[in-house]
């Protein structure tokens, strides 16, 4: 069963974050997984929306949202019609947000039969890099899942001239999908070297005192492996799987297609057992 959330946003008491629960249909006090969509994405994309029952049906509680300035919003949520508020996100605003949804659960959860001693952090991609960046500070999270994670904000935007960019004020970031050109200011990157030291995701992923699971595709083009192997390497304890023949987004497409790809799937259920099974180990194909 699900329910659809509204999640105030510290950021601005006029925004709110749109978020989905999905709780074990069972009493009891569940744990929680919060799920982070990347950069270009939202809680609707592909298979996001319909993993919830590997969860649910091992007793897990998933929380997924929008991040308030994705460039969706709730009359369009898988277009982007709001690049407008896409053009002036920054990372430290979306870990403030994810902040704010981790509060959510350990103020409320209680009343959803959520346990808020037991909260993990699953991320795709930029949303991975949040995950253990944030996990690195609220030394509460239990687990943090890391799905084809960049290790490096910046590396996004290897290839643009910084410069250019300031001095023009915005850069066009090409969505291939959708055949748009979405504006984001140098706010962006302003928001990277003022907080650059706060944003080190290797020096967080060094500073994780809870479990990490990297899972990342030998085929991924748009995040290369060795982001992940960058981020294992700082991590002693972290544990990177290799998902053979997956690309960026483990082989799902948007719209979805009505079925998980056999890498989708090794990756969900890789998480859960993770998640429910610690005490069994999992191969580490570093």
């Amino acid at each position: 069963m699900f329910k659809e959330l509204k999640i105030q946003t510290s950021n601005n008491e006029a925004e709110s974050l749109s978020a989905r629960l999905f709780s074990p249909d069972k009493p009891g006090k569940h744990p929680v997984v919060v799920f982070c969509h990347g950069f270009k994405g939202f809680m609707d994309w592909g298979f996001f929306p319909h993993m919830y029952s590997f969860f649910t049906n091992q007793g897990l509680a998933l929380i997924t949202f929008n991040f308030s300035y994705n460039g969706v919003d709730e009359a369009n949520p898988t277009d982007f019609t709001r690049l407008d508020l896409f053009r002036q996100n920054t990372v430290t605003r979306e870990l403030r947000e994810l902040r704010d949804v981790v509060e959510w659960v350990k103020k409320y959860g209680a009343a959803f039969s959520l346990d808020a001693d037991n909260i993990s952090i699953m991320g795709h991609s930029r949303g991975a890099a949040h995950a253990i960046s944030y996990a690195s500070f609220d030394k509460s999270i239990q687990n943090v899942i890391a799905l084809a994670p960049v290790s490096d904000y910046r590396s996004m935007f290897q290839s643009v001239n910084t410069a250019d960019w300031k001095e023009k004020g915005f850069i066009n970031i090409p969505n291939a999908r959708t055949g748009q050109d979405m504006p984001l200011d140098y706010g962006y990157w302003e928001d990277l070297l003022l907080n650059e030291e706060r944003l080190d995701i290797l020096d967080s992923a060094s500073d994780l005192t809870c479990g990490l699971l990297l899972l990342h595709g030998t085929e991924d083009k748009s995040v290369n492996i060795s982001h992940s192997v960058a981020i294992y390497n700082k991590c002693g304890h972290s544990i990177l799987l290799r998902i053979e023949g997956a690309d960026h987004t483990f082989n799902a497409t948007h719209p979805w297609q009505g079925f998980f790809t056999p890498q989708t799937e090794e990756a969900i259920q890789n998480a859960i057992e993770f998640l429910v099974d610690e005490d069994e180990d999992l191969q580490d194909l570093d």
